[in-house]
């Protein structure tokens, strides 16, 4: 079994030490996870690394019993800045919580199946023939609608219910499998085709290229970009495609006033906040858009059933008021025909 992993930060983040997406795996007992940390969580990179290296070295049970004493240590971690504007915002992605995807996947060679698990809209594609199945969703629009994720702090809640997903698959003869962070799941989805473009990746440099190409046409979302191939045949080992060390993506710069008194410190400081706050007010806009689709659909729901309700009644009506109409008549006809003609 050969495994290759391709790994890429978005652009904003500027270095991959800080990729929001993690991958752990065990070619031994043929466990690999992929989970993809939310830029809006609170440390989404160290609860998202915690997520997938919990479902590697847990069984699958023990792995969902588990996530609460996970995220109740994880919550536990100290904010990075004690006082100051960064600290604010800091607090604000706390109260929010670690926020991460998660897709799992366990191969038993000795029955030929697989085990899949998975929270959010990440995606597995399995390749048989130069054919391609993806699981959980089918489609980019049952990708979209996807809305869930392991958050640290709604996990603690008594009432709260984990949308999570398991099956177990049969197969036979499978080449590949391929477990990809939710920006790739949806270009894949998007364009099948794409997948004989990514078959062909054996070094970074190529999927560097495939990645920057895609953002400056507007292919694929500006996000980390992670991409698992586990290819079923050929000798094990684990190969390794990420940035380089030294490698950054450079970031706009701001412009520099001659009387300006800032410092290089407070400049970046600057930079940082602005970032934060666009990044919780992203996911303010997020959580408003969930809520106004909820809405609307209870909306059209009432609808429906009114419109429905109306229906009914104003069907009753007219069958109150036709036997009423039909009754009257026929009363009237009796009438006339038993009251007596008087003689001329």
């Amino acid at each position: 079994m050969r495994v290759l992993s391709f790994q890429i930060q978005k652009k904003s983040t500027e270095v991959f030490d800080n990729c929001q997406d993690k991958i752990h795996l065990d070619l031994n007992e043929k466990k690999f996870a992929v989970a993809d940390g939310a830029t809006q969580g609170f440390k989404s990179e160290v609860w998202a690394d915690e997520i997938s290296k919990s479902f590697v070295e847990s069984n699958q049970d023990d792995f969902i019993l588990g996530l609460k004493s996970l995220a109740e240590r994880f919550n536990g971690i100290p904010m990075d800045y004690e006082n100051g504007p960064m600290a604010f915002l800091e607090k604000k992605k706390k109260e929010r919580g670690g926020n991460t995807a998660i897709l799992g996947v366990k191969i038993n060679e000795e029955d030929e199946s697989i085990d899949f698990i998975s929270v959010g809209d990440s995606c597995a594609f399995m390749l048989y023939k130069g054919e391609m199945t993806s699981w959980p969703f089918k489609n980019l629009d049952e990708l979209n609608q996807c809305q869930s994720s392991i958050n640290s702090m709604q996990i603690l809640e008594e009432n709260y219910s984990l949308d999570i997903r398991v099956e177990k698959m049969k197969y036979t003869n499978l080449d590949e499998i391929w477990i990809c962070s939710d920006a790739l799941s949806r270009f894949i989805l998007k364009n099948f085709s794409i997948h004989v473009l990514l078959k062909s990746f054996s070094d970074f440099e190529s999927f560097y290229n495939f990645c920057l190409e895609s953002w400056e046409n507007n292919l694929m979302e500006h996000d980390d970009v992670t991409f698992l191939k586990i290819e079923m045949k050929g000798e094990r080992e684990y190969l390794r495609f990420e940035p380089p060390e030294g490698f950054f993506f450079e970031q706009p710069k701001a412009p520099v006033h001659s009387n300006s008194n800032q410092t290089k410190k407070e400049e970046i400081e600057n930079d940082e906040i602005m970032r934060e706050q666009l990044e919780i007010l992203s996911s303010e806009i997020k959580d408003l858009k969930s809520q106004l689709k909820r809405n609307l659909r209870l909306t059209i729901y009432a609808l429906m059933i009114f419109v429905f309700g109306f229906i009914l009644y104003e069907s009753k009506m007219l069958k109150n008021a036709w036997s009423y109409i039909t009754s009257y008549l026929q009363t009237d006809e009796k009438e006339e025909n038993t009251t007596p003609q008087k003689d001329k």
